[in-house]
């Protein structure tokens, strides 16, 4: 990923990362749901409002199976971004 200032337009900012402790690749699915629960808690703490009533919507980038396989890749990166799709031109950071 590349790394751009918070005072530039950005689409996306990473608020956290999270790392699954399976030691088998669980599959796609359940790194999904995992993420959207496990994401949830820190976007309320870093937006410092609810998930319901802040204009931003989160999602995530996991591990694939070949990552987790060859790289031993076990992190969640959980992102946030506005939710009407608008450029971000600070930290949503609170």
């Amino acid at each position: 990923l590349e790394l751009i200032s918070c005072s530039e337009p950005h689409d996306n900012e990473v608020f956290a990362n999270l790392v699954i402790s399976q030691t088998v690749f669980p599959g796609d699915e359940v790194i999904r749901d995992f993420a959207f629960e496990a994401c949830l808690e820190p976007f309320e703490d870093y937006v410092g409002e609810s998930y319901q009533t802040s204009p931003l919507d989160y999602s995530y980038l996991g591990p694939t199976e070949e990552s987790w396989n060859t790289q031993d890749d076990r992190t969640v990166t959980c992102i946030l971004y506005a939710a009407d799709l608008s450029k971000l031109t600070t930290t949503a950071r609170q």
